[in-house]
């Protein structure tokens, strides 16, 4: 399992790397984002749609479960799961059709709440805040797609 930490010393910054990203990632592709609440998971899609060619302005899905984003080179899927509170929750949003549908790409925030639901093979990305603006990312992959998302990420 391939498994990188980047120090980003802004939001600039992580959304920069996460643009960097979305150019490696393939159709059916998935990220899992996980982090406190402010620690830049929006930020991050934001740069992955940017990163997709996607015009439309990339804003966090709280209250609702799904935002769809078309124009770029994949459609994008962007989950925000904070209110998931039981798997019923992702069964009447269709979240297993969502994720696996191989033309997109879906990006998941607070995944930890999808647990089994995700599938096997996907980019993880735990964000840390160490600082007002500093925030430590880490990214592993869980199966072979990702794994070799990865390690172009880092040869690049």
């Amino acid at each position: 399992m391939t498994r990188v930490t980047i120090v980003s010393q802004s939001a600039a910054q992580t959304a920069r790397l996460a643009q960097k990203l979305s150019r490696l990632v393939l159709p059916g592709s998935v990220l899992a984002l996980s982090g406190e609440l402010g620690a830049g998971k929006t930020t991050f899609v934001q740069g992955f749609a940017k990163g997709l060619a996607i015009k439309q302005s990339v804003k966090s899905p709280t209250f609702v479960f799904l935002h769809v984003y078309q124009g770029g080179r994949y459609l994008l899927y962007h989950f925000d799961l904070y209110r998931v509170e039981k798997a019923d929750d992702l069964n009447q949003i269709g979240f297993s059709d969502y994720i696996h549908e191989p033309g997109a790409v879906a990006v998941v925030e607070w995944a930890e709440k999808a647990g089994a639901a995700l599938p096997a093979d996907f980019i993880k990305i735990v964000i840390q805040m160490t600082g007002q603006n500093k925030r430590r990312l880490t990214l592993s992959g869980t199966g072979l797609q990702s794994d070799k998302i990865l390690k172009q990420f880092t040869s690049k």
